[in-house]
């Protein structure tokens, strides 16, 4: 279905942008300590996309959503992702 084909079109190239970013977000001076020893840490990202005519998605920005211990922020997404991890 048309549905399916952007959908599986759009987690492909949010993971290529994703992965083509990591070397340079490993090597970033914040993170390369992390990156060096060898742990592991991750962020909850927003993507704010659209639709071309021809039904491609083409993204606009990749945004970090707010720290989980921001306050009123913590959404529905990271609550059940922090639950699974802690």
């Amino acid at each position: 279905s048309e549905k399916q084909k952007f959908l599986t079109a759009t987690n492909q190239l949010i993971g290529k942008v994703l992965l083509r970013a990591q070397p340079k977000i490993q090597n970033h001076t914040i993170n390369k300590g992390i990156a060096t020893s060898g742990a592991a840490c991750f962020s909850f990202l927003r993507v704010d996309f659209a639709m071309t005519e021809a039904i491609e998605p083409y993204i606009y920005e990749i945004n970090e959503f707010p720290f989980a211990n921001t306050k009123g922020h913590l959404g529905d997404v990271q609550r059940k992702a922090y639950r699974e991890l802690f």
